[in-house]
């Protein structure tokens, strides 16, 4: 969604404003706008006075707004570049349960000359009727805040409950692929992640929660990347939710990289492994790759972990066209297990398999899935058809 600035745009100087006393001085030419002053000057409150490092007007909202804005900024700056990203103002943040999710551009500058950019950041959520948002503007290593204060609705269904933890946005994808949840609520309670990058992928499955008394808790799988926490309540014929933004980081992956990362739990709480193992198959070319093969450009090892009762077994794979086909194959373990495995490439989450419970005493492993890369490098990620099966799966 795209909307043209109104005429009459307001200016808000965060807190540039506030040094622009030590910057006047006897004799400044009296100004209406920035264009009536010259060189590297800016027009602040009535007279022309040296320009600092950033300053911004707001240009977008101009009223009342949907569901979701547009947040449209001009920006005037020196420097190679301004960073621009929206938070959430302290003062007055809205509705903690709607999620904000990260919005940030880079904007190119000139380190020798001021320069005036138009920021335009489309999609931005209502936080609740009446709330602010603060756009955090870097240049040159200093940091720069503008309030912006929206009027919104809220969503029906959203709030009445409380979400403590996580309270954070960056987790690590890796550490925290199984991610501690605590609220308080009422009712029946179940959480699951949503993607926010394009994706064919759906959300991740949901996870209900324990309950104890009003104290809800429990895991959610994650993904990589930017996603949105949401926890739903369900008290009788009442349904609510509460959103929480999240980054899955670091990326410590190629962009066309895939990263498999599959988590296990024992039931019986019992210390155990159980080990990713994928098959790469292009024409008549088969390959295997596990986390104890020797590392080549098409395999390598990401992590591999066991505290009980979980583990953890992940692989990078760099392939650029074939097939590449996972499993989940129990080595330490006697009890049954609850594996789930995630696919992604770069920072898109492709795809999310399971849970599935394992019986190893069975003999029993599962191909959860497999992806398919086209010559033109167009991919196509299916779950697997078959359910868990006695003996290798390849």
């Amino acid at each position: 969604m795209t909307s043209s600035p109104p005429p009459a745009a307001r200016p808000t100087w965060g807190v540039v404003v506030m040094a622009v006393a030590g910057l006047l001085q006897g004799g400044c030419t009296v100004c209406e706008s920035h264009g009536d002053c010259p060189g590297d000057t800016l027009c602040i409150e009535g007279a022309c006075v040296e320009a600092p490092p950033a300053s911004a007007t707001v240009l977008l909202p101009s009223g009342p707004v949907g569901e979701t804005f547009d947040v449209a900024l001009e920006i005037r700056f020196r420097g190679g570049e301004a960073i621009v990203s929206l938070e959430r103002s302290p003062d007055e943040p809205g509705e903690p349960c709607l999620p904000l999710p990260p919005f940030t551009q880079r904007v190119e500058g000139d380190v020798d000359d001021l320069v005036t950019r138009v920021v335009v950041i489309s999609g931005v959520p209502s936080l609740g009727r009446s709330f602010a948002l603060s756009a955090r503007i870097e240049v040159n290593g200093r940091t720069f805040f503008v309030r912006i204060p929206v009027e919104g609705p809220t969503p029906e269904g959203i709030g009445g409950l409380t979400l403590i933890t996580p309270q954070r946005r960056d987790i690590d994808a890796i550490g925290e692929a199984l991610l501690d949840i605590e609220v308080e609520a009422q009712g029946v309670t179940r959480a699951w992640i949503e993607p926010l990058l394009p994706s064919t992928a759906p959300s991740t499955p949901k996870a209900f929660l324990t309950a104890a008394g009003d104290r809800h808790t429990g895991r959610v799988p994650t993904i990589r990347g930017p996603q949105l926490l949401w926890v739903e309540a369900i008290d009788g014929d009442v349904t609510r939710l509460c959103g929480h933004a999240l980054v899955g980081g670091p990326a410590e992956v190629g962009s066309d990289e895939f990263e498999v990362l599959l988590t296990s739990r024992s039931v019986d709480g019992d210390e155990h492994l159980v080990e990713l193992s994928t098959r790469l198959t292009d024409g008549g070319t088969v390959a295997f790759c596990e986390g104890r093969s020797e590392s080549t450009d098409t395999c390598r090892a990401r992590v591999r972990a066991s505290t009980a009762p979980e583990s953890i077994d992940g692989l990078i794979i760099g392939v650029d066209r074939g097939v590449v086909e996972v499993a989940a194959v129990p080595r330490i373990v006697s009890g049954p297990v609850e594996v789930q495995l995630r696919v992604s490439r770069g920072e898109q989450h492709l795809g999310h398999f399971g849970p599935i419970t394992l019986q190893p005493a069975h003999g029993e492993t599962w191909v959860a899935g497999r992806i398919v890369i086209d010559d033109a490098g167009q991919l196509q990620v299916s779950a697997g058809a078959d359910p868990p099966t006695p003996g290798l799966p390849w």
